[in-house]
């Protein structure tokens, strides 16, 4: 499956797969390199890796994704300690939206090629739940705080 615009801008899902496979569990995350637009910083994704890292796949042309953000939102205000990127596929003014009204995230810009073909993404909003190494343990949609618990799973005996 891939993501692609349909006539109306919003995002859908293919059937046939184009490219490299959907990431699954057990798989690594490959550790691509992210721009922060607030600080011009140059980072590595590993290096927000802790004992885990949530990633979140979000974009502006998808209606989901900020139903997502305000899940997001209520997610860390309960759980503040869970460590979480944003990598959004959108213009810098969202970007800058989002930095503005959820300061405590670290946000970057994608592309809709780093996230089809490096992060072998094929929906939006979707999210990850990394291990210490990168590896995905759970990976699935994420629209509402119940989501994002959902995607936690593995560290719930650490998380409230």
């Amino acid at each position: 499956m891939s993501l692609e615009d349909t006539e109306n801008g919003h995002r859908r899902f293919l059937r046939k797969s184009q490219g490299m496979p959907s990431l699954r569990i057990g798989d690594y995350l490959p550790n691509i390199q992210l721009k922060k637009l607030r600080d011009k910083q140059t980072m590595l994704l590993y290096t927000y890796i802790t004992d885990h890292l949530v990633v979140v796949l979000l974009s502006d042309t998808c209606d989901l994704c900020y139903d997502a953000l305000n899940g997001l939102q209520e997610f860390i205000q309960k759980e503040p300690d869970v460590n979480v990127v944003v990598l959004f596929e959108g213009s810098v003014e969202h970007i800058q939206l989002i930095e503005s009204s959820l300061p405590q995230l670290n946000v970057f810009q994608v592309t809709r090629e780093q996230l089809n073909e490096d992060l072998r993404t094929r929906g939006v909003p979707w999210g990850h739940c990394l291990n210490a190494e990168g590896q995905v343990l759970t990976s699935d949609v994420v629209k509402h705080m119940a989501h994002f618990n959902e995607l936690m799973k593995p560290f719930s005996k650490r998380i409230g």
